[in-house]
């Protein structure tokens, strides 16, 4: 899966954001106190580093808003090489530079 890399809060590049695992509050299923934050096994987000808005990678929709997601974009690989589609969009357009997985990647 790949997405654009757009934010859909500001337009901020979503890529340059940390990919952290959802934090999760741990509860005493006896008492219901707090026993801290943990970090989920199952879902992975990646945090835009403008405005810290979370979208889980798996689906690219915003942990809170589910209405908010990051936009998907194609990509397929074919005699180990890696092609990513994306939409065509009026206005200037940027280079997609993409490796094979055993391969250094290409100085920009």
């Amino acid at each position: 899966m790949a997405y654009e890399n757009i934010c859909p809060h500001l337009g901020g590049p979503v890529c340059q954001g940390q990919i952290l695992p959802l934090t999760l509050e741990a509860v005493d299923p006896a008492t219901k106190a707090s026993e801290g934050r943990i970090f989920s096994k199952e879902q992975t987000n990646i945090v835009c580093p403008w405005h810290g808005w979370e979208f889980d990678l798996r689906t690219g929709r915003h942990v809170a808003n589910r209405r908010m997601r990051l936009h998907p974009v194609d990509v397929r690989v074919a005699d180990g090489e890696v092609y990513v589609t994306l939409p065509r969009r009026p206005g200037p357009t940027m280079p997609v530079i993409a490796a094979a997985p055993d391969q250094p990647r290409p100085a920009a």
